[in-house]
């Protein structure tokens, strides 16, 4: 019989957002959006690798770690591209903006 020990276990399994917080403003994702998890090792250690939509490609020494920071990321967009006036965006920038406001609809007030 062979047996793991429950630290050494690596969860890869993707990532799924359904809706997020911004200023208070819930944001509901039309479809769910998917991050796919891998974890990679190398001399200088562990890192959990988060890659999905919007090109998003986050880092975390944990899976709760690249949560956090999938969170922060997907703020971050919605403010800095979602909410800027197109006319002040780069091409890429504009095609951002709209690829976030296709997947993701503005909801109430409340978390």
């Amino acid at each position: 019989m062979v047996t793991t020990d429950p630290k050494t276990q690596v969860d890869e399994s993707p990532i799924v957002v359904s809706e997020i917080v911004v200023d208070g403003r819930r944001l509901a994702a039309r479809e769910p959006l998917r991050f796919e998890v891998t974890l990679h090792e190398d001399e200088d250690g562990t890192l959990y690798v988060l890659e999905g939509d919007f090109g998003i490609r986050c880092y975390g020494e944990s899976r709760s770690e690249l949560g956090e920071v999938l969170q922060e990321t997907l703020e971050l967009y919605w403010s800095e591209f979602a909410q800027a006036d197109p006319g002040e965006l780069s091409p890429k920038a504009k095609e951002l903006r709209g690829q976030l406001l296709e997947r993701i609809a503005v909801g109430t007030d409340g978390a």
